[in-house]
């Protein structure tokens, strides 16, 4: 004796469960119950003749289920709801009217809601587990033999630093070279354990976000995180590992403040670590739950502020823009190319200089870089921030080596991992680059106001010489030195406050209401302010030293036993 049962297949079309009669009976296996298919958020499920249609899944923080669900009845009818799951007088009322509606007990209804909310948290679990595992994240992406030669190319190049700033340019950023090399080196090591970080300092309009943006673009779209503001805890519940060895950008440092202390931690400690108390759905108990997010992470922001915080800046490269007039006309002429056939050109390798990089980026693997010469290095230490900046100067040494990875021979350690080692080539090209941007870090001007000191010592002298008198008895107001620096309002009055702030001038008046504020020189000047980066190895005394070390090796050493050893032994008695 067999029966028919109407009941739902997991075949879904047009957003409707396809019913189809199944044939139950002896030795027939009846059709599946329970969770049919679960995929991008939404779950269908079969009990009896009824298809529950749930959209909405995915892990929430406060033990929330609100789903949007419908009801699939074998006669064709639907209900449809949206209310909280876990809420028993929202699940009862939601099963009387898909009682009313489709004919059946209520109270079986319920038991159906409480069996597919078990379900939904079993999935939830899993679909967490899935990102924190970093799954989420883009597959990995196969490169062409014809492509992997040319970006080995690139890499292998030996003016490769130069070829970074000439495709730099052709993508519409011109000048800036030192910059460049240096963001792109920063956007580089977030392949590394030890990755660095950059702040690029300039007034508004300048072109720091569009500097940050062009780099941005030469890394894999699948390694950059690029945001515009993030909020306070946003960072804790990006998946654990979301942002490992990703290059975390902020457009612009006012959209990162509030997340201040979360990308410190993660630039030091190379993670993050949330507990928070939560609603135990189960129970309805407060529990704490944690949240880890992996690093390590790259970072780059920008700023118009001439001040940073201490622990934000000994964290970072400062990079100051060029905002000379020299560099404005750069820009303009770049842009006026936008309009003549040799801009469309640029526009036309875009793709072929992107497609370059990204597969460059890569081919380069996660090997150790040793700087075999550390021990012969000196770097100043009087300054408590120095610490840091030791350390980060190492880290760009070695960065430039790491770039060049496919042009060494690639060793093994005692333990037999990979290592490369960096040469007094690499120093050289490191020590160029970083000179300047630690100079500036280290001195306790901020670039614009020391540029400012120089102006005001031009205009001083000039007028010294004049009036036949010392320097520092030219008194001068902001609008004489304005005029004389042809320098924007905004940028005196900081660089002013800040010249006065370190007793580098003094200010005279202006505290009478109406009067106005003068200025002279604290100084006569005589004195030139002391080098920072006195004692810092310079790659020449690296070289000379590397030398004499060689030489001296290749020197003969003679034998304690023989003839000749004994001879000299003698005559020197």
């Amino acid at each position: 004796m067999s029966t028919v049962e109407t009941a739902a297949s997991a075949a879904v079309q047009d957003g409707r469960p396809q019913l189809r009669v199944i044939a139950g009976g002896e030795g027939v296996e009846p059709a599946r119950e329970g969770l049919l298919e679960s995929k991008e958020g939404a779950a269908w499920f079969r009990y009896g003749a009824l298809v529950y249609h749930l959209r909405g899944i995915r892990p929430r923080l406060g033990g929330s289920l609100r789903l949007a669900i419908r009801v699939f009845g074998e006669g064709g009818g639907t209900v449809r709801d949206l209310f909280e799951l876990y809420s028993q007088r929202a699940r009862e009322a939601f099963a009387v009217a898909v009682g009313e509606r489709m004919h059946v007990d209520a109270a079986l209804v319920e038991q159906h809601l409480e069996t597919i909310v078990d379900e939904i948290e079993a999935i939830q679990v899993r679909e967490r587990k899935r990102l924190e595992e970093g799954e989420a994240t883009a597959q990995k992406v196969l490169i062409s033999d014809v492509e992997k030669e040319e970006a080995l190319e690139l890499l292998r190049a030996p003016d490769l630093f130069e070829r970074i700033v000439k495709d730099v340019d052709r993508l519409g950023y011109v000048g800036e070279p030192r910059n460049k090399k240096i963001a792109y080196l920063v956007a580089t090591s977030r392949k590394t354990s030890r990755p660095l970080s950059a702040i690029i300092r300039a007034g508004s309009g300048a072109g720091k976000s569009r500097l940050m943006e062009v780099v941005a673009e030469l890394m894999p779209p699948e390694d950059v995180e690029f945001f515009s503001r993030i909020t306070p805890q946003s960072l804790y519940y990006m998946g654990k590992g979301k942002l490992a060895n990703k290059l975390l950008i902020i457009d612009e440092r006012v959209g990162g403040e509030d997340a201040d202390y979360s990308i410190r931690s993660l630039q030091t400690r190379k993670k993050l670590t949330l507990a928070t108390p939560m609603k135990d759905p189960v129970t309805g108990k407060m529990a704490t739950m944690t949240f880890t997010v992996e690093g390590p992470v790259a970072f780059m922001e920008s700023t118009t502020s001439p001040t940073i915080n201490a622990e934000n800046a000994n964290r970072c490269f400062e990079l100051y823009l060029d905002e000379s007039e020299a560099q404005t006309r750069k820009i303009q002429e770049a842009q006026r190319e936008q309009y003549r056939p040799v801009g469309w050109a640029a526009e036309r390798e875009r793709e072929a200089i992107l497609r370059r990089h990204w597969n460059a980026q890569r081919l380069l693997e996660p090997v150790r870089v040793a700087i075999p010469f550390s021990g012969k290095l000196r770097f100043p230490s009087r300054w408590l921030r120095a610490r840091r900046d030791h350390e980060r100067f190492l880290g760009l040494v070695a960065m430039v080596a790491f770039v060049r990875q496919h042009s060494r021979n690639v060793r093994k350690d005692e333990s037999g991992d990979p290592f490369i080692e960096a040469t007094a080539e690499d120093y050289r090209e490191a020590f160029d680059l970083a000179e300047g941007a630690i100079r500036e870090a280290l001195d306790d001007l901020a670039k614009p106001a020391r540029e400012l000191l120089v102006e005001i010592k031009r205009m001083v002298e000039a007028r010294a010489l004049e009036a036949k008198a010392p320097a520092h008895t030219i008194v001068f107001t902001r609008r004489q030195l304005r005029e004389f620096a042809g320098l924007p309002n905004r940028q005196v009055l900081e660089g002013l406050k800040e010249l006065v702030d370190l007793e580098e001038i003094i200010a005279i008046g202006g505290l009478r209401q109406g009067s106005r504020y003068e200025y002279r020189l604290a100084g006569d000047g005589a004195r030139p302010p002391a080098d920072p980066l006195m004692g810092l190895t310079g790659p020449d005394d690296l070289g000379r030293i590397l030398a004499s070390e060689a030489e001296a090796q290749t020197l003969p050493k003679p034998s304690p036993t023989s003839p000749e050893s004994g001879s000299r032994k003698r005559a020197r008695k």
